[in-house]
């Protein structure tokens, strides 16, 4: 074969290798873009090539040879197979229920009729389910579901994890503090816990994350009527309602939470009745509305940083301090936000104490009242910057 030939079949077979294996992985947008690219390319090249004498073409071949090898060997690293995606358990409710499903993810064997878990598993829920007992004692009570202790998503469709109403009390869900758990599209309802043990729906000491997920009609008569936290939280289009706390926290309990498009609302609590955290507490475009609490109706925050970014408290009633926010110790930030319609004692929005530092950027505090002092805004022992603020 003359070497203008050997050059254009190498070039050719290289592109093609190419596209093969960007089309394999088109589900990524950005090698869409590189093979609609490349087969552009390969166009000018042919009609590019189509002119070129037969001295020209092994001209450029002497001087492509080195190029074409590169993209030979590119293409051999393109088509790498991607790794294999993470196990799969089909939780049908049947064949294999939704406790055998984590039991199988945690032991990484077949329980009952779901596959055998391997590694960082998902499990996909094609049906509710209702837990009529305890699987276990974890977190200082019964819990509906075996403990997480591993890497596990589970893909809810839609569906709910509850607690039967006749059942005996329980929580439903528990992580420990090497267990990291995702829930998508699930609902956790019907958890109740009436001891001093935390966690009404779920008790988190590890990494939890909450997507398009409900935490609702939890009950725990110490704290965190729908989730106690006690490692990191992290909720993304998430709602935690109508949730209830004798003691502290409603919605939530614990530090280190973010929540992004979530809502917080319909909680009750002795204190913080949407939220009471000690940790850092991030709320990004978030509401916190509608809860009730002896103090801290919406939120109550102490020491480290409560941040509040394109977010709304509104609507909450405390009888103590703070009907939208009581803030002990730390730094609080409110930016873009909206506190308004709240009602307490005392600091119907904010009440600060305790050497708080609060400052509050292009943001509206308004629409709030007190039966005693500070309708907006009520501080002992704290500081407050305005700026651009209503």
């Amino acid at each position: 074969m003359d070497t203008y030939r050997s050059f254009e079949c190498i070039e050719q077979e290289a592109t093609r290798r190419t596209l093969a294996g960007l089309l394999a992985q088109r589900r990524l947008g950005f090698f869409d873009r590189l093979a609609a690219r490349a087969r552009w390319r390969l166009g000018r090249w042919n009609a590019y090539w189509s002119t070129l004498s037969r001295r020209g073409r092994r001209a450029v071949g002497r001087r492509l040879a080195p190029a074409l090898l590169g993209a030979s060997l590119l293409a051999g690293l393109v088509m790498v197979p991607a790794p294999a995606a993470a196990a799969g358990i089909i939780a049908d409710g049947t064949i294999c229920t939704i406790v055998e499903a984590i039991q199988s993810a945690e032991s990484d064997t077949a329980v009952g009729g779901c596959s055998s878990g391997s590694g960082a598993d998902v499990i996909t829920m094609t049906a509710g389910a209702t837990l009529t007992a305890s699987s276990g004692y974890y977190a200082n009570d019964d819990t509906g579901l075996p403990q997480v202790t591993t890497a596990i998503t589970i893909e809810g469709g839609g569906h709910a994890i509850a607690r039967d109403s006749a059942a005996p009390d329980f929580r439903i869900l528990a992580v420990a503090y090497n267990g990291d758990m995702t829930l998508n599209d699930v609902t956790i309802s019907g958890g109740r816990i009436t001891n001093f043990s935390p966690g009404g729906g779920i008790y988190n000491s590890g990494l939890l994350t909450l997507n398009d997920s409900v935490v609702t009609g939890n009950y725990a008569y110490s704290t965190g009527g729908g989730i106690s936290n006690g490692g990191t939280l992290v909720l993304n289009g998430s709602l935690v309602s109508y949730n209830a706390a004798n003691h502290d926290g409603g919605g939530i309990n614990g530090g280190g939470t973010t929540l992004t498009d979530s809502i917080v609302s319909h909680n009750t609590a002795g204190r913080g009745g949407g939220i009471r955290a000690s940790g850092d507490l991030v709320l990004i475009n978030s509401t916190v509305s509608d809860n009730q609490a002896g103090a801290g109706g919406g939120i109550t925050h102490f020491g480290s940083q409560l941040t509040l970014t394109d977010s709304t408290v509104g609507d909450n009633t405390a009888a103590g301090n703070g009907g939208g926010i009581e803030k002990r110790y730390g730094h609080m930030t409110a930016t873009r936000s909206t506190i308004s319609g709240n009602s307490a004692g005392a600091g119907g929005g904010i009440h600060i104490r305790n050497f708080t530092q609060l400052t509050v950027i292009n943001s509206t505090v308004s629409g709030n009242s007190a039966t005693g002092k500070g309708g907006g805004v009520y501080t002992y022992t704290g500081d407050i910057n305005l700026n651009s603020s209503t």
